[in-house]
């Protein structure tokens, strides 16, 4: 007996795993697609071809960078752009931007171990072979880079042993034979001792001399006064720095208006915390050796395995520590008050391993990866049941990062996605919605001939038109031309919304749009994409493909002209299924007679019911419901409704898929599908 069925498919939990074909039972079966490539869930569930990408810039010396964002307190975004031993920043205000570089000690692979916390105008860096470095903006708009100035400190634990003594004459302190504390590296690390007086004084050590003596300069009057007088011999009450030669933090964040910093190479599992709102100053005492309550903190994860912290984070009323076997949480012990050196507690969170790709913040939760880097998970907490959990959001299309996160950033608006780099240079995003409960995955390929992205970062309000507030994501990618690898800065293109004019539309990757107040008829500006072939659009119109050659192309007169890269979105839907009769329609014959597109301001679509793909274009139901032909250099408007697609050849079987794809510059939009079927019970 055959029976018609009707099912109507929304995308909201975009791509899932091939896994999830045996979940016939799940609610979630049917409100997924079995491939989403280069399209974007939105959050209403609807599936949306992604926007193309804009060339920016091309990197300097055409070499690999990577892409820290920074907001100033005028909330100016900027972008900068670590490369070999210097960084460029481009200051963004209103519809014009400003570029600035400065020198850095950071090699070129010393730019991805890198790790930042901002606090104003200032970025603090850190990596595990640099001391650490302030980035800054003078009043005059000059940007410096300099060492950190730390303040007495930070410290190792004050020595316990009576047996190893420290004395100081004059610029040098020295041990007694037996004790040989002292290497070459010290030069630069701070030492702080105590006189006869009882009180503290700190200095760097700035000289070797051997196993047992250094040179010091001390920074404080009565520090001075006491290596002149004689006033500190053989005492064992001293502190050695916490960092030295190639022996620096490789974490670092804020947390309760302190400066944080862990995880240095003799101390994997341990952290500082600077004194509260003085960045700079460890001092872990006042001078007579009065520990308050603001003074800085030195504690260590009691951890039975070494495991290096991997980040840090603040976390609501918490700080969070992230390591290789598991979750950590810092804060002030019962009562979960303000951490201080006599209540700091540190206590295991979860088993939930993490890597040291940088986690995301979403409103309530922390987005960071396992250790693996092929799962995403999030750390949030039950308002009712005052827990933390780590739930795993990637388990529905773990499939997508099966080549493992190398970053992460989140594009607030206009998608809600969390953006994920993968090794392959390929991107994965969430979109997250509902109060982080529905989650759609969705995969993206960047075009172009061995293409790959090797850095994102996600910047507010950056907009060619600037009338509409939206993130941009910002891209480094690498392409493979004839003359060799070429690497440029690219952002996705603008969102296509309510009111924007098809010929504003941004549908090719490593564009070069103009607008201009007169007709132009040649594009330049193209030099990263020479010898390529490019398409796009002269006020709406198409332009048939054209190779790129000295860094332009010839295009119909307009405007309004964007030129770049073609990609293919495409969307299969899952295996259909339908329940009926108390039972399940998987492995029955099934007849897919029509599918009803829901589009929404769609020009061209391509769809497939039997494996033969037929395209549909134009401005009206009639021309959208007819094959298209020649539509080179034709207008269209975009069109609002339902598409009608019927099964035209082909009969029963026991698989039934639809698929639908765009390959040409222009936007379409999926709101649902319904889909009409014969099902049998033979």
């Amino acid at each position: 007996m055959a029976r018609w069925d009707h099912l109507q498919c929304d995308f909201s939990l975009g791509e899932l795993s091939p896994l999830m074909a045996g979940r016939r039972d799940s609610p979630d079966f049917n409100r997924g697609l079995a491939t989403c490539l280069n399209a974007i869930v939105g959050q209403r569930g609807e599936w949306v071809r992604r926007p193309g990408t804009k060339h920016f810039h091309d990197t300097v010396a055409n070499a690999p960078v990577r892409l820290v964002e920074m907001i100033t307190a005028e909330q100016r975004p900027i972008l900068l752009e670590f490369g070999n031993r210097s960084v460029r920043l481009t200051t963004f205000i209103d519809d014009q931007h400003s570029t600035a570089t400065v020198e850095t000690p950071y090699s070129q692979s010393d730019i991805w171990q890198l790790d930042w916390a901002q606090s104003g105008n200032s970025l603090f860096l850190v990596h595990a072979d640099h001391a650490p470095q302030l980035l800054s903006v003078d009043q005059e708009g000059d940007w410096h880079l300099a060492p950190l100035g730390f303040v007495d400190g930070p410290y190792l634990n004050q020595n316990s042993s009576p047996n190893q003594k420290l004395a100081v004459d004059g610029a040098g302190v020295w041990a007694p034979p037996g004790f040989t504390p002292f290497s070459r590296r010290d030069v630069g690390r701070p030492l702080r001792i105590r006189t006869r007086d009882g009180t503290w004084h700190y200095g760097i050590m700035t000289g070797y001399r051997n196993i047992r003596r250094m040179d010091v300069v001390w920074h404080s009057e009565g520090g001075q006064n006491a290596a002149r007088n004689g006033e500190i011999e053989l005492t064992f009450e001293w502190q050695l720095g916490a960092y030295w030669s190639n022996n620096f933090p490789t974490s670092i964040c804020f947390h309760e208006d302190r400066l944080i910093l862990a995880a240095t190479r003799s101390n994997p599992q341990s952290f500082w915390a600077s004194q509260s709102s003085d960045y700079t100053n460890f001092g872990p005492s006042d001078p007579s050796g009065v520990v308050m309550a603001n003074n800085a903190i030195f504690a260590a994860l009691n951890d039975r395995q070494i495991n290096r912290i991997q980040w840090l984070i603040s976390s609501q009323d918490s700080l969070v520590a992230g390591t290789a076997s598991g979750l950590w949480i810092v804060n002030g012990g019962i009562g979960k008050g303000a951490i201080a050196p006599s209540t700091v507690q540190a206590q295991r969170l979860s088993g939930a391993s993490s890597n040291d790709v940088r986690p995301t913040s979403i409103d309530r939760s922390t987005l960071f990866v396992e250790r693996s880097g092929r799962r995403l998970l999030a750390l949030r907490r039950d308002t009712v049941e005052l827990i933390y959990l780590t739930p795993d959001i990637s388990i529905r299309s773990e499939h997508l990062l099966t080549s493992g996160i190398s970053a992460m950033a989140y594009q607030a608006v206009p998608w809600a996605t969390n953006w994920c780099l993968m090794q392959d240079g390929s991107l994965a995003g969430l979109t997250m919605t509902d109060g982080e409960q529905t989650l759609g995955w969705h995969r993206h390929q960047i075009a172009g001939p061995d293409a790959r992205i090797l850095s994102i970062a996600t910047l507010p309000g950056v907009r060619s038109d600037n009338a509409r507030k939206q993130d941009s994501l910002f891209m480094v990618v690498e392409r493979t031309l004839s003359s060799g690898k070429r690497y440029s800065v690219e952002m996705l293109g603008d969102a296509y919304e309510h009111d924007t004019k098809l010929s504003d539309a941004e549908f090719v990757d490593g564009a070069v749009k103009i607008k201009e107040s007169y007709s132009f008829s040649r594009l330049t500006g193209l030099d990263h994409l020479e010898g390529l072939t490019v398409e796009g659009l002269s006020d709406g119109a198409l332009q048939t493909p054209k190779p790129v050659s000295g860094g332009a192309v010839n295009i119909s007169p307009g405007k309004t002209v964007i030129m770049g890269l073609p990609f293919e979105s495409r969307a299969d839907l899952m295996d259909i299924d339908a329940h009926g009769f108390g039972a399940f329609s998987d492995g029955r014959p099934r007849h897919l007679y029509e599918v009803i597109l829901r589009l929404w301001r769609s020009v061209s679509v391509e769809a497939s019911l039997d494996g033969r793909w037929v395209e549909y274009t134009g401005d009206d139901p009639r021309r959208l419901h007819e094959p298209a032909e020649n539509v080179a250099n034709e207008r269209h408007e975009p069109y609002t409704g339902g598409l009608r697609i019927k099964r035209d050849s082909g009969g029963w079987s026991r698989q039934v898929k639809m698929a639908w794809r765009s390959k040409t510059p222009m936007p379409l939009v999926v709101l649902s599908a319904l889909l009409r079927f014969q099902d049998s019970d033979g």
